[in-house]
């Protein structure tokens, strides 16, 4: 997912480098881990880091709450290792969960994880 904002101040130091000021940063990022979570496609390692940072964990305390250890947690992170859809919606559980997403956007994804595992099941009958 890509985030473009338009009409921002930018500024420039000394050094050459440029700095933007985006007001609203916390609410802008809030904002973008509800489209990550509601997104119908599994997560990438970006994504889940994004996830992870934005709930203020560090990794080994995340894999910890997903129940693995830090270095398939890494591995996730780095795209090194597929993420098992089981896996895939319970961080998104999660961070719904300690970011205190609305009722009807838990139950919207615990349906997703339902009708997708539904899915599943069909194509494996």
């Amino acid at each position: 997912m890509n985030v473009y904002l338009e009409d921002i101040c930018v500024y420039r130091c000394k050094c050459g480098e440029f700095s933007p000021s985006i007001p609203g940063i916390i609410d802008l990022h809030t904002i973008i881990g509800q489209m990550i979570v509601k997104k119908p496609t599994a997560l990438n390692g970006k994504e889940i880091t994004f996830l992870r940072k934005n709930i203020g964990l560090n990794a080994r305390t995340f894999a910890e709450y997903v129940g693995i250890d830090k270095s398939t947690f890494s591995r996730w992170e780095n795209n090194q290792q597929k993420l098992a859809k089981p896996n895939d919606r319970f961080i998104r559980l999660i961070y719904a969960y300690v970011k205190g997403l609305s009722h009807n956007d838990i139950d919207h994804l615990l349906k997703e994880a339902v009708k997708g595992s539904n899915k599943t099941n069909q194509m494996n009958e």
